[in-house]
């Protein structure tokens, strides 16, 4: 529990470190009352970020929703994701992490809408940010890294400084302390060359503690004694009050403790009766250093002053760290009583710690994987809450039995099998979202209200509208209920694909012919089919196999029974390929559609135990037939 809490407790110092310098924040609500339109925005979203760096959370809302209400207005998709970004970032600053991903996350879908890449880049920042906050250090990492991603495509490194500062913060979290070292190293390089001094030496600060974790105090001295006084010469008062705790922080490490009294008297005596952290720091490492020589009064006096401005901080971490500093003191100065007093009170903020953060962990998971089928991932982390808290509470027992022991590995055992579990569950409905998306993706749409258009507007056809709308209205609904479903009966699929077909019959008229077919041994009724996989291949063939190119294309769709599988072919006339299937980049849309298509088929083979298949034969002179060869579902249960 001690190392968790001070883990935490250099959390709140590396967000701490990342302020800028301060004076920007009266101007720009200047600037913002005299122009209009994308300036105007560009400034509310710069005023969300000054009011999250100097922690004002409720400003930070109020201009996020000036920003969002104007890019309503004006109704321009980029100018709502850099909106929904700015909400995003004042959710974050109001301690809202379920709310403030939901808006990442649609601003991450519009900005990749119209490859804004450098808004994409803060985005995945502070959706990194909110899950390495949430415990959620795999999501924070996938989020880091496909930032760095970006900015390796764009051949700018330097747009990927602060994921690398990132990474570096979750491999310290997880005590690979070279791998860290390395990041840090590398990012505060980066800060370097781009004249991002301050940064920089807010990023080697957090280097320091690395280097004792490395026990290289020789290099930890060294680089706390030059941010010190860099820090100086840029007139840079929170980089020497952070310098100044790292040079403590090492003079205690190397038992120069007379030297760590010096440090913490010269912060005392500089910062401002407001600086509660950096109080708080001065007096946590002065009490330390008083401790080691013995002076236990004085370490004691210390102690309690370092609980004042700790709850000053209202950081439950920091309380804790600080009710663990007062047992210590309380304990060398020979008062056992008030020790086991404070010991007790700083068990109970730990569990309490612990409890929230798992909490938190809880509803996130939730927000993200709103379906009956998350119920094993929520299990696997209430089982994570249990194991948590009973690690944290076998650093207080003396003399643990084997048997507690044996229990304990046994439960870690099933934890990591509820892993595996929950992994799987996730890659499924990722896949399942995909398809979802490929079905209902705004191309079908916009063509499909073109065509409406045209007939209210050119011919005046409005029975003919009215109709089309009625088959639109039923297919988005059909889709929508079809893919909670993890089967359906071959009657809806086949329902559903008549009336896609017919729609795209109204937009394409004599330019698309089609033909469905099964066999009539086959029960359209008694026959299941996993949902979201026919679709997507057949708009695949009517996009882009050139069917509708003449008169001549023809769709065919053939559905058959043989022995214990069910055949699904879908065949078309068109010009086909040679070679292998395209890949799926973008600008490419047959490789992304076929290889979801197949990335499903794998899923629901290891979750059947029984083979999914997809062949494809293409031919530039005879177009392109894909096969799909599934079991034959006896039950909804898999």
């Amino acid at each position: 529990m001690k190392r968790h809490l001070l883990l935490l407790c250099n959390i709140l110092f590396f967000s701490f470190c990342l302020l800028p310098a301060q004076g920007q924040l009266d101007p720009l609500k200047q600037q913002v009352q005299e122009v209009e339109g994308k300036a105007r925005l560009d400034l509310l979203v710069d005023l969300v970020r000054q009011c999250y760096y100097f922690e004002h959370p409720d400003s930070a809302l109020k201009y996020a929703d000036l920003a969002l209400a104007l890019a309503e207005r004006e109704a321009k998709v980029a100018w709502r994701a850099k909106a929904l970004y700015s909400q995003g970032l004042a959710l974050f600053a109001a301690k809202k992490p379920d709310y403030s991903l939901a808006a990442l996350q649609q601003a991450e879908y519009e900005a990749t809408a119209v490859q804004d890449t450098s808004l994409l880049l803060d985005i995945l920042n502070l959706l990194g940010n909110n899950f390495y906050d949430l415990g959620l250090m795999e999501l924070a990492m996938e989020k880091y890294l496909q930032a760095i991603e970006f900015a390796e495509a764009l051949e700018n490194p330097s747009k990927a400084t602060a994921a690398y500062a990132n990474i570096g913060r979750i491999m310290s979290a997880k005590e690979s302390y070279k791998d860290a070292k390395e990041y840090y190293r590398f990012s505060s390089n980066l800060y370097l060359e781009q004249g991002d001094t301050l940064r920089s030496i807010a990023i080697l600060m957090n280097q320091v503690s690395i280097y004792l974790r490395l026990n290289e105090p020789d290099s930890a001295v060294i680089l706390a004694d030059w941010g010190w006084r860099k820090s100086q010469e840029l007139d840079y008062p929170a980089g020497v009050h952070m310098a100044n705790v790292r040079r403590s922080q090492v003079a205690i490490a190397l038992r120069n403790f007379e030297h760590a009294l010096a440090i913490t008297q010269q912060m005392l005596d500089s910062l401002s009766a407001d600086n509660y952290q950096m109080r708080y720091n001065a007096w946590h490492f002065r009490g330390m250093a008083l401790d080691s020589l013995g002076q236990f009064d004085a370490a004691l006096q210390a102690a309690k002053k370092a609980e004042e401005f700790a709850l000053l901080t209202e950081s439950q971490p920091v309380l804790a760290s600080t009710y663990l500093r007062l047992y210590e003191a309380h304990k060398n100065a020979g008062h056992p009583e008030q020790a086991l007093a404070y010991y007790e009170i700083y068990r109970t903020l730990g569990d309490s710690i612990l409890d929230s953060g798992m909490g938190r962990r809880l509803t996130t998971m939730q927000h993200l994987y709103e379906t009956e089928r998350q119920n094993s991932e929520i299990d696997a982390l209430q089982s994570e809450v249990e194991l948590e808290r009973l690690r944290f509470r076998q650093w207080g027992v003396v003399g643990i039995s084997s048997l507690l022991l044996l229990a304990l590995v046994a439960r870690i055992q099933v934890y990591r099998k509820q892993q595996k579990a929950q992994k799987a569950q996730q890659e499924r409905q990722l896949v399942e979202q995909r398809l979802l998306s490929l079905q209902m993706n705004p191309h079908f749409l916009f063509n499909s209200l073109t065509s409406l258009q045209r007939y209210l507007l050119e011919q005046e056809d409005t029975q003919t509208a009215q109709n089309y709308l009625g088959k639109l209205a039923t297919l988005m609904r059909n889709i929508l209920e079809q893919s909670r479903e993890k089967l359906i009966p071959l009657a809806e699929e086949i329902e559903s694909l008549d009336l896609y077909l017919r729609l795209q019959k109204l937009r394409w008229k004599d330019r698309l012919r089609y033909h469905i077919e099964w066999d009539t041994d086959l029960s359209d009724i008694d026959t299941w089919i996993p949902p979201l996989l026919v679709q997507p291949l057949v708009e695949n063939a009517i996009e882009h196999s050139g069917i509708t190119d003449t008169e001549e294309g023809l769709l065919e769709i053939k559905l058959a029974g043989e022995g214990d599988k069910l055949l699904i072919v879908v065949k078309d006339n068109g010009k086909g390929w040679n070679g292998q299937v395209p890949s799926t980049v973008p600008g490419q849309k047959r490789g992304l559609a076929l290889g979801i298509v197949q990335d499903r088929l794998q899923l629901l083979t290891q979750l059947r135990q029984q083979a999914h298949r997809m062949d494809i034969q293409s031919h530039a002179q005879t177009g392109t037939q894909i096969t799909l060869t599934l079991p034959n579902y006896e039950s909804i249960d898999y």
